[in-house]
């Protein structure tokens, strides 16, 4: 079996492997039927010998010249401490494909002679331009296709980000599997329901709600020495009332007084504020 180096390969890549006899993969969620296994050890997976968790059928979603092609693999072992999930060669030609190699690549076929897959050799091992589906969730990922693509780019800026020490704090896992879900676009694409043009809850006594805000201090002086105000709103009227200050801790009593006036104009001091 091959024993791919962890450090270029994740554990969601797929390699063709001529030495096992069986497809491996090493997501649960891959699987579309499952069958748990117990007492089953594979030798020579990794370092050693994995446990055998379960065997059942995972579709894989193969980059061909663009295109996503499914392609179904019965009898796959589930083996979750496998270094990278492996595509049997011999299991494939059981099944009547075939691989063909050539220029460092590799192209799979299916009975009909139809391209199901390719590849391309990396140390001395051909990694698949593949991701298992997984269902039930959004997408499945899939390898960076030929053609450069933003996410592409976006990722090798992060790399050089972080080799270059251009950014603080970023640590980045190269054996990791890049997510097609963006948080951050779909955080800044985010709707919501427009703002209504008038507030759908306002107040309904006039004086009893206020809403206040301090501005300030000025840059200049005004020619009184104001260098702060404090603007108060009745929410129920919409009259606005603009009070000067020299010294921000001067609001407190301004308030009082404005609270003193809206008593006697409406019999009661305000309620909320």
């Amino acid at each position: 079996m091959a024993n791919a180096d962890p450090d270029r390969f994740s554990k969601l890549d797929w390699i063709l492997d001529s030495g096992t006899m069986s497809h491996i993969c090493t997501e649960k969620d891959a699987f579309t039927e499952y069958t748990q296994l117990s007492n089953i050890t594979v030798q020579e997976i990794g370092k050693g010998q994995a446990e055998v968790e379960g065997q059942g059928t995972v579709v894989v979603k193969f980059s061909v010249e663009g295109k996503i092609i499914q392609h179904q693999l019965c009898k796959v072992l589930h083996i979750p401490d496998a270094p990278n999930c492996l595509l049997s060669i011999s299991r494939l030609d059981d099944s009547g494909g075939h691989i063909d190699f050539q220029e460092g690549g590799c192209r799979l076929f299916d009975t009909k002679n139809q391209v199901i897959g390719e590849g391309w050799k990396v140390n001395r091992l051909y990694q698949l331009y593949a991701r298992a589906e997984l269902p039930g969730q959004e997408c499945a990922n899939l390898t960076a296709s030929k053609a450069p693509t933003f996410r592409a780019y976006r990722d090798q800026w992060s790399r050089t980000a972080e080799k270059e020490g251009l950014v603080t704090g970023l640590t980045i896992d190269d054996t990791s599997i890049a997510s097609l879900t963006c948080e951050s676009c779909i955080q800044a694409k985010q709707a919501h329901q427009p703002f209504p043009k008038e507030a759908e809850h306002c107040a309904k006594i006039a004086g009893e709600w206020i809403i206040g805000d301090i501005w300030g201090p000025a840059h200049v002086k005004s020619i009184g020495g104001w260098l702060y105000y404090v603007s108060l709103l009745d929410d129920a009227k919409w009259l606005s009332t603009v009070l000067f200050l020299k010294k921000k801790s001067d609001a407190f009593q301004r308030i009082q007084k404005y609270g003193a006036v809206v008593e006697w104009k409406f019999g009661k001091p305000p309620k909320y504020l």
